[in-house]
């Protein structure tokens, strides 16, 4: 029998894959896994494509062991999604995560947790499982903001990355950046490196700009985002006259709302869309300006744990000042 889902996400053939997934999860994983989560923008009705394109919104599924995870369970668990994803007419990301990462506050468990913590309380909806957001300790907003520069540089180096795509880096960022492709229609922007053969859309360039969104609402409004909508949605009202949030605005809407993540048909769209990527690159080499001088302040009244975390974000980033 599979199980009923505390709350739909109004299309019923993701509900119905949604459930599927849950069943083999809980029959390979019994008494383990405590929630089941929705991310992204199923979780907030803001998906586009709905199927199984390089264009459409991914479901993003956060899958929360109780206690630890084993290397085993581990292992199991990204075999299990491989099968699942390969019978999906979605495309599904789903990511598993230990309860005692979430609900530990000195961060000396996995990576990420501190902005995973933010997501789950603020942009989640608990599909399955026991609800522990309530349970979900306060987070120094400083770990939030190292969490969310890491996904940021992560993004910012997607189209940049010509021989494998993992963090840190393998070829680091060089501040200034250049465009990733300064001779391409839009100057490597387009690029869809982590699906091989996938027509170029404008995923990534949605995405790295509303992370760097989400790093401007950290730093100037000291707000939490959990992802990319509530991001936007936050900097338009409480950033409205920024140029630098109008432009991530302006990419969003056009290049998910009206476009569909899909390279436009019309020459006036495309040359539009070409001023956009080219406004892209003054507005990361901002948001690298901007880092480098939260690194430092950091780097002065940081305890162990950030340091650490900033030694692992300069693996991804030269800077080649005195600074």
């Amino acid at each position: 029998m599979e199980p009923a889902l505390h709350a739909t996400t109004g299309n019923q053939l993701l509900d119905a894959l949604l459930r599927r997934f849950i069943t083999r999860f809980e029959q390979s994983f019994p008494e383990r896994i405590r929630a089941y989560y929705l991310g992204g923008s199923y979780s907030d009705g803001t998906a586009v494509g709905h199927d199984a394109s390089p264009n459409s919104s991914d479901v993003d599924l956060f899958v929360i062991f109780r206690g630890i995870i084993t290397e085993d369970e581990t292992a199991s668990f990204q075999r299990l999604l491989v099968e699942c994803q390969n019978s999906s007419p979605f495309q599904v990301d789903a990511h598993a995560h230990s309860e005692d990462d979430l609900l530990d506050q000195s961060g000396r468990y996995g990576q990420q947790t501190s902005f995973l913590n933010a997501l789950i309380r603020e942009a989640s909806v608990l599909i399955y499982g026991d609800d522990l957001r309530n349970e979900l300790p306060s987070i120094p907003f400083s770990r939030y903001v190292l969490d969310v520069i890491e996904s940021g540089i992560f993004h910012i180096g997607i189209p940049r990355q010509k021989v494998s795509l993992t963090y840190p880096l393998t070829t680091p960022l060089t501040f200034p950046l250049n465009y990733p492709d300064p001779a391409a229609e839009f100057y490597g922007y387009d690029a869809v490196p982590a699906r091989p053969g996938a027509p170029r859309g404008t995923r990534v360039l949605v995405g790295l700009t509303a992370w760097i969104a989400t790093f401007l609402l950290a730093i100037e409004t000291r707000r939490h985002a959990g992802q990319k909508s509530q991001s936007i949605r936050l900097c338009k009202q409480y950033l409205p006259h920024d140029q630098r949030v109008q432009l991530v605005a302006t990419i969003n809407d056009l290049c998910k709302g009206a476009w569909g993540y899909a390279l436009p048909d019309r020459q006036e769209d495309r040359e539009y869309l070409r001023d956009l990527c080219r406004e892209t690159l003054v507005l990361e080499n901002e948001y690298l300006h901007l880092v480098q001088n939260y690194l430092l302040t950091r780097l002065q009244y940081s305890e162990a744990q950030e340091k650490r975390q900033i030694d692992r974000i300069l693996q991804s980033i030269i800077y080649q000042n005195k600074e």
